[in-house]
């Protein structure tokens, strides 16, 4: 049924819309990368980076904007890191967590790295132990 295909590609890429909005705002650093070349990077990493934009990241393997080490050569591997420090070579440095996974991305097998910003964690920490504080209060 025709009708139905539209609806279905409507829906498809209202969730396309709404996915990508939240990534693309996301504080978080989140890229995909095929053996480390650049396929699509947030606004947050292109920041960090030191671009303006994901023109500038695409096609680039991600060691041409950070000092590359062993930590970051398991930016390769799916799993999990925690307290990675990333050093740009603008200078710019990023602690968080990092959580790798294999994805499907353009018809490819790629991976997407997310990286958590450490910080924002203590001070959402910090929020909820406040949050705690007054309502425990009011009882």
């Amino acid at each position: 049924d025709i009708e139905m295909e539209r609806v279905a590609k409507i829906r498809d890429q209202e969730i396309d819309d709404l996915f990508y909005s939240g990534i693309e705002m996301n504080s978080d650093l989140i890229c995909i990368h095929e053996q480390g070349v650049l396929y699509y990077a947030n606004q947050s990493t292109c920041l960090f980076l030191g671009a303006k934009d994901l023109n500038q990241l695409f096609g680039h393997h991600y060691s041409e904007f950070l000092q590359v080490d062993e930590v970051t050569e398991q930016l390769l591997i799916p799993g999990e890191i925690n307290n990675i420090k990333l050093v740009a070579k603008n200078g710019r440095t990023f602690l968080g967590c990092a959580f790798i996974v294999p994805i499907y991305f353009q018809e490819r097998p790629m991976i997407m790295v997310r990286i958590r910003d450490n910080s924002a964690q203590v001070g959402q920490q910090i929020n909820n132990q406040q949050i705690q504080q007054k309502y425990h209060r009011s009882f």
